[in-house]
């Protein structure tokens, strides 16, 4: 018979109130310095509290200490002779902590494991949907897009099959949404980039290479993917009356979709959607300025750089009044620098360009995209001021640039 405080604990766990499962980890502890498991209890007991302490080390944003603890559970589970079902849902458990600790190749072994142990016992399409769901959000979290969505459609197949609620379904639309647009910006960017090449070719040797129609079907089938993922994400979250603030996230997303597929009106009309959705859900005003931001860039898109210029000073203006940290906010001053430009207002194009530069000097963030931010917005300044005839000054920044 299983431990009743532990039983009582994990049950707490599951329902929202994580700190009672603490406290009888504590009562039970023979350290009253710390957590620490008592003697003397039975394998799955061990699993018990070993599941419990691993959850509250995740939610406490120690992933390395909730590995080790779901991988003492398991072990345990082996050794009490534990359900293969349960066994697949702690090698899950094992997968997410995995992935929130940087180790995706382990995440991927556990997560394999736990899909076929649900295999071997044909467990119903109820118990894989969140299997296949954290798989997908696992391999999301490692960047792993193609395979993400892979793993979105498995979860969304089984959730049919199983008439999971409208809840479910909007999170698993928006999460398929949320892997197939990087995947689609990335292409769209490429090809892009291809086709600039190709016209230099055919400018200085009167021959090209046309990019392959392969990629552009695969883009716009992740264009018309995406787009009706986020569509269905919203309409399923209407249905399940879920909060306007969860809401305005796919509506967010449907906005950047259309804007990636290079559909600048409808991706404008979706940003101010997006917009006034966030407003009326009294949402902090960051959330609207980074809406404020997007809408900018659509607008642009559109060619009415008027109108994006006053989105992109709405965006700086809520930053500056949330306190967002400076490599935020150097991306809308950037936003609003290419707007001026593009508009002739030179004197304030330079000014925002200038704020960009400087913002993302000043912020401590130091993350992987750092550098091509600084050089991305060097570049535009020195070229900005290369074409306004001030050559020398022009040459520094983008020497800067260059690195």
């Amino acid at each position: 018979m299983a431990n009743e405080k532990l039983e009582a604990a994990i049950n707490d766990y599951y329902q929202g109130n994580a700190k009672a499962a603490e406290v009888v980890l504590r009562q039970m502890s023979p350290n009253p310095d710390r957590v620490e498991m008592p003697g003397n209890l039975a394998p799955l007991d061990e699993a018990l509290w070993h599941e419990i302490a691993g959850n509250l080390a995740l939610d406490g944003g120690d992933a390395t200490s909730a590995v080790r603890h779901f991988e003492k559970m398991i072990e345990r589970e082996q050794a009490g002779g534990g359900d293969k079902n349960g066994l697949a849902n702690s090698y899950c458990r094992l997968g997410e902590a995995q992935a929130a600790a940087g180790q995706l190749q382990n995440a991927v072994i556990s997560f394999n494991k736990a899909v076929d142990l649900k295999e071997a016992i044909q467990a119903p399409p109820a118990s894989r949907v969140n299997l296949f769901f954290r798989y997908g959000e696992a391999l999301l979290l490692g960047d792993k897009h193609e395979d993400a969505a892979e793993w979105f459609r498995k979860a969304l197949a089984v959730a049919e099959a199983a008439n999971s609620d409208d809840e479910a379904r909007a999170h698993l639309w928006f999460h398929l949404g949320r892997a197939l647009k990087p995947l689609a910006a990335q292409l769209d960017g490429s090809l892009k980039f291809q086709e600039a090449v190709a016209g230099v070719q055919q400018a200085q040797t009167g021959k090209s290479q046309a990019a392959d129609p392969a990629l552009k079907k695969r883009l716009a089938d992740w264009n018309a993917e995406g787009e009706k993922a986020f569509n269905n994400a919203l309409k399923f979250a209407e249905k399940a009356g879920m909060p306007l603030a969860k809401r305005v996230q796919m509506q967010r997303g449907l906005a950047e979709m259309l804007y990636v597929a290079g559909k600048p009106m409808p991706s404008v009309m979706a940003r101010r959607k997006a917009i006034k959705m966030a407003e009326d859900a009294h949402e902090d005003p960051l959330v609207v300025s980074h809406l404020q931001h997007g809408l900018g860039e659509s607008l642009s898109q559109l060619n009415q750089h008027e109108e994006a210029i006053k989105a992109f000073q709405a965006s700086v203006k809520g930053k500056e009044k949330g306190k967002a940290d400076p490599h935020i906010l150097a991306k809308s001053w950037f936003g609003l620098g290419e707007a001026y430009a593009v508009a002739g207002r030179k004197k304030e194009a330079e000014e925002a360009f200038r704020k960009a530069v400087e913002f993302e000097e000043k912020s401590e963030v130091k993350d992987d995209g750092k550098a091509d931010r600084l050089s991305k917005y060097h570049h535009a300044l020195g070229t900005f001021l290369d074409s306004i005839g001030r050559k020398d000054e022009a040459k520094k920044y983008l020497e800067r640039a260059e690195g």
